[in-house]
């Protein structure tokens, strides 16, 4: 099977190639909607803390390690 860029596969590509598209479409709803309940301090806010909370929620849901691989990614 042939591979892409570095060791993924095909369909490991359009995998996240639709996953990212979609992550951004949902993020820009998201940020729309608060902004159209709320304010844009609320939405600026919560889109701040988003990394945080996906974190979190991987730490005590997920059951991700949280240390130095997980939470610095320039390491």
């Amino acid at each position: 099977m042939e591979t892409s860029f570095a060791t993924g596969k095909k369909c490991d590509l359009l995998y996240l190639a639709v996953l990212g598209i979609g992550g951004i479409a949902l993020n820009q709803f998201s940020y729309l909607y608060t902004i159209s309940q709320t304010n844009v301090a609320t939405a600026v806010f919560l889109q701040y803390l988003a990394p945080g909370i996906v974190a979190a929620y991987a730490f005590l849901f997920q059951g991700e390690r949280w240390g130095p691989p997980n939470c610095w990614p320039c390491c």
